[in-house]
């Protein structure tokens, strides 16, 4: 019986990891970007320029999808080279160019602001735009323990209130966090309360085929000695209205 839950588990945790799509809103750039600077523009450059597998910074690491960083570098600098000669017609040749710069000028200023305003909707805020942030997990501490253990997930992008904590089992609805960068809860899977009750065993399969219908033979199951270590794996991210976070693993001892 054991091996079947753990079968559907494995089946769920499959199931669930499916990518989440991308939430940014527009920002207008204001300043010119070269290799060497830093600051949330240079965040958001990354982010426009992932969104298209020709201008992508990083397939994975810093400056991948999702990894976008503050520092624009030498990789930046080559996204930048094939956004520019993507739309060439508008950007380097009204300048008597022929190939890409990577300095983020004016002109090429000018056609990301068209494509910001073209894909996703501006919000104002005390006459300026902001970008929301996309929810990102960096760490969940402890990273096991009993089920129920109280956990605090630390990253970024988490809202006040209205974020979603989802395991490959369960989610957990309208979770607030108080800094942005933390979210600190419970984490009870209810899914697996019944496999914490040594009962359980009562309907288990023997080993030559039968079936357990001896709750004291189930007991010497579990107390036999030495007893095992039994733990159960979930994946954990958090979503929210401006998108869902990456996943990392927390490990449920039930033993």
């Amino acid at each position: 019986m054991r091996e079947r839950f753990f079968s559907r588990t494995i089946f769920a945790l499959l199931v669930f990891a499916v990518i989440a799509p991308l939430s940014v809103s527009a920002e207008t750039f204001t300043r010119n970007l070269k290799q060497g600077d830093q600051g949330q523009d240079v965040r958001l450059l990354q982010v426009i320029l992932n969104r298209d597998p020709k201008t992508q910074v990083a397939a994975i690491g810093p400056g991948s999808p999702g990894n976008e960083t503050e520092y624009f570098g030498a990789l930046t600098r080559v996204a930048v080279v094939r956004f520019q000669e993507q739309y060439s017609q508008e950007i380097l040749v009204p300048n008597g160019l022929f190939s890409g710069t990577g300095f983020v000028g004016s002109s090429t200023r000018a056609k990301i602001n068209a494509l910001l305003q073209g894909a996703v909707s501006q919000e104002m805020v005390t006459g300026s735009t902001v970008m929301t942030v996309k929810p990102k997990i960096t760490s969940i501490s402890p990273g096991s323990g009993p089920n129920g253990t109280v956990v605090t997930i630390t990253g970024e992008g988490f809202l006040p209130e209205g974020n979603a904590v989802v395991t490959s089992l369960e989610r957990f609805s309208n979770i607030g966090s108080t800094d942005g960068k933390t979210i600190t809860f419970p984490l009870r899977v209810s899914s697996i309360a019944a496999f914490e009750d040594p009962a359980i065993f009562s309907g288990a399969e023997e080993p030559g085929g039968g079936i357990y219908d001896d709750s004291a033979v189930a007991d010497s199951v579990l107390n036999a000695a030495p007893p095992v270590a039994v733990t159960f794996p979930v994946v954990v991210s958090v979503s929210n209205k401006n998108g869902g976070s990456n996943y990392m693993l927390y490990t449920i001892n039930l033993k």
